[in-house]
């Protein structure tokens, strides 16, 4: 059965959900993998039960998504993925190619935050912008971050390595950064960002409003979604401050969860939208029943 040809990757690899006459289309860019390890807890075991128990695969999978918006005139991504395609990740230039969209076609990127499977894909294979027409947004206290020579002197050899990266794209998209904060408005009508530091000092949500009708997208605010809706204490080693990640977490999750907000996320399970419901001491994620859209 494990032979039988994928003709339906592609075709799986996209949704599209409206949100008042803005249109948001997930799009899976591939996987990564994680390890029990890299959760921060004081009870692992229970952790990984949780995941075990919702019959997720070991070791756990990373979903990695990317986020189209259409407005208007206006092409936007949020966040751009991995680079070149491997076996697991990089699909997103493909997957904007069978929806007919080349890279300079997109106008605006929208980042969550600069780690490697968010920012990896902003520059070619000749390190030259991927997206040669889009204006690159983020939070000005992410950006501070990744140039501090103090934070590259503590990071780990892979973590020296990711500054690297996002000094290479801060040269290679030059005045076309453009850094942000929560008094910034809307970057075009009905897109706002929304802080959530902790994963990194800048980390930040896109929140989406047209009409009536609202949809936050959020970075890594979750990587294992069988435990830290349900615990959203437990943090990861890629958590620059764990206690200000745990704190932006549990904000976001019960701002979601108060205004029934449909949310989409990074490593939530493709396409990822869905609704946060308040559960116990924690909370769990419904996703949104799959219905056609025009």
């Amino acid at each position: 059965m494990n032979s039988f040809p994928n003709f339906f990757a592609k075709a799986r690899s996209c949704y599209q959900v409206k949100v008042g006459d803005i249109a948001i289309c997930a799009i899976n860019d591939g996987f990564d993998y994680l390890a029990f390890t890299d959760i921060v807890s004081n009870d692992r075991d229970l952790c990984q039960r949780l995941h075990e128990n919702e019959f997720r695969s070991v070791p756990p999978l990373l979903t990695i998504n990317c986020f189209l918006i259409r407005s208007q005139d206006r092409l936007a991504l949020i966040d751009a993925g991995y680079p070149t395609p491997t076996k697991t990740s990089g699909k997103l230039i493909e997957h904007l190619d069978s929806l007919g969209i080349q890279p300079a076609d997109i106008d605006t990127i929208l980042m969550t935050h600069m780690h490697a499977d968010h920012s990896a894909g902003l520059l070619d294979a000749e390190e030259r912008p991927t997206f040669p027409n889009a204006k690159v947004f983020l939070h000005k206290d992410e950006l501070a971050y990744w140039l501090d020579e103090g934070a590259f002197a503590r990071a780990s050899q892979v973590g020296q390595d990711e500054f690297r990266l996002v000094r290479r794209v801060v040269r290679a998209y030059g005045e076309r950064i453009r850094q942000l904060d929560a008094e910034a408005g809307q970057i075009f009508p009905g897109v706002r960002l929304v802080e959530t530091p902790g994963h990194t000092p800048g980390h930040a949500a896109w929140l989406v409003e047209s009409g009536s009708e609202s949809l936050l997208v959020w970075g890594d605010i979750i990587h294992f979604p069988a435990i830290q809706f349900a615990l959203p204490d437990t943090c990861v080693v890629y958590d620059v401050d764990a206690n200000a990640a745990a704190d932006a977490r549990k904000k976001i999750l019960a701002f979601a969860a108060e205004r029934k907000l449909l949310v989409a996320g990074s490593h939530l399970d493709f396409p990822s939208f869905g609704h946060v419901i308040a559960s116990h001491t924690g909370y769990r994620f419904v996703p949104e029943v799959w219905h056609p859209t025009e």
